[in-house]
């Protein structure tokens, strides 16, 4: 996701830089687990083992996207956060 957003921003496409953002505020970011899940379907799902709900939000990858929005807030003009 950040190589996208970056090339969004080098490109100049706004468009795409606000469609990338959407998801990731929309579909990766799930606000009542409180981050970022750890795995997701194709369809934005989560997965179900045995009829219990993988909804493990890992530092990793809260991190993760944490450390992609920074680089990209940085890169963007906004100068260390």
């Amino acid at each position: 996701m950040t190589n996208a957003i970056e090339l969004a921003r080098l490109l100049g496409d706004e468009r795409l830089l606000r469609n990338l953002l959407t998801v990731l505020y929309t579909k990766v970011y799930t606000p009542k687990l409180g981050g970022i899940v750890y795995e997701q379907r194709r369809d934005w799902s989560l997965y179900t083992i045995n009829g219990r709900t993988e909804d493990w939000v890992t530092s990793e990858a809260t991190g993760l996207a944490l450390e992609s929005l920074l680089h990209y807030a940085e890169n963007a003009g906004h100068g260390p956060l």
